[in-house]
């Protein structure tokens, strides 16, 4: 999403209550998903200490990908996002 000026924006809509997700299982999807890149392995993981510091929870680690490392984590209500070299 893009405001008049091309500058990205988020919009989050509020929900009373969400399930926690069971990510990679199905039997509770994602809601929501955020891929944020950074620009190398250094600021990678700097980001996913900083987030799991924050209450992260790291799900996946996937930084020994030569084509696209990355960090599968998960917020403290459990929704996924992707921090990645990008």
């Amino acid at each position: 999403m893009t405001d008049a000026a091309g500058g990205r924006v988020l919009a989050i809509q509020a929900k009373a209550e969400l399930r926690r997700s069971t990510w990679p299982s199905e039997e509770v999807p994602m809601q929501l998903h955020l891929d944020m890149a950074l620009p190398d392995a250094d600021a990678l993981r700097a980001a996913t200490a900083r987030a799991v510091e924050l209450g992260a929870q790291v799900l996946h680690d996937r930084t020994d990908d030569p084509q696209e490392p990355l960090y599968v984590l998960a917020d403290p209500e459990g929704h996924p996002f992707c921090l990645l070299v990008g």
